[in-house]
């Protein structure tokens, strides 16, 4: 699985009892190496001499894990060219240019060289998953413990914001029933009114025409 070019997750294999039962024994080197695959990084290695040698594919591959976990830990969308080189340990920028374009190449990561401002990696996109330490599954767990509470009291909102509009809704339709009912009362009373016809339309009447009537009638019988 180590020189596997393909291969980029080692969790499954590491839980396997076969490996674990390695610790302590003259094999023990093994693990070690298939740890530091999993989670560790080519500066680690290149700071223990007592490791394995490995092969120039084994290396490759550990520097591509180890920009993926760079890219994965940076604070900005950015990876300085300067930190992926004293990563790296190589001695050249052409050298981290290779690990980069490999490592885009093959998915680890999405982004591009920029050569502006020093250069640097710029992040566009996802950066592929490794194997967590040991260590860290405890704070792992405490920050998807943040998470769901962040998402239970964004959900929780949402409910209390669905029952506000419920609420409002109900009061809106309560108000329009209202409103029926009183245009339905008018309409009851103005009904009455038909059977006096004249009265009515006398009500209706403009000002101006009710006068002139009213002096025509006048004039009629003078």
């Amino acid at each position: 699985a180590v020189p596997d070019p393909a291969v980029h997750v080692f969790g499954e294999l590491l839980a396997a009892p076969p490996i674990q039962s390695l610790a302590g024994t003259p094999e023990a080197a093994a693990l070690e190496l298939l740890q530091l695959f999993a989670y560790g990084t080519y500066r680690e290695y290149a700071a223990d001499p007592s490791r394995p040698p490995l092969s120039a594919a084994e290396i490759a591959k550990l520097r591509r894990l180890s920009l993926v976990s760079m890219a994965a830990a940076a604070p900005a969308p950015t990876v300085p060219f300067a930190d992926i080189v004293a990563e790296m340990g190589v001695a050249t920028v052409r050298e981290m240019e290779d690990i980069v374009i490999d490592a885009v190449n093959r998915g680890l990561v999405q982004g591009r060289l920029c050569h502006s401002a020093g250069g640097c990696l710029l992040l566009t996109g996802r950066v592929a998953a490794r194997d967590v330490r040991p260590q860290e599954v405890a704070e792992l767990g405490a920050v998807l413990a943040r998470w769901r509470g962040e998402v239970e009291g964004a959900m929780a909102e949402c409910r209390r914001e669905v029952e506000r509009l419920a609420a409002a809704e109900e009061t809106e339709v309560a108000r329009r029933a209202a409103v029926e009912e009183e245009v339905a009362r008018v309409k009851a009373e103005l009904g009455k009114d038909s059977a006096a016809p004249d009265m009515q339309m006398r009500f209706l009447e403009p000002p101006v025409q009710r006068e002139k009537r009213r002096k025509g009638t006048r004039t009629l019988f003078t």
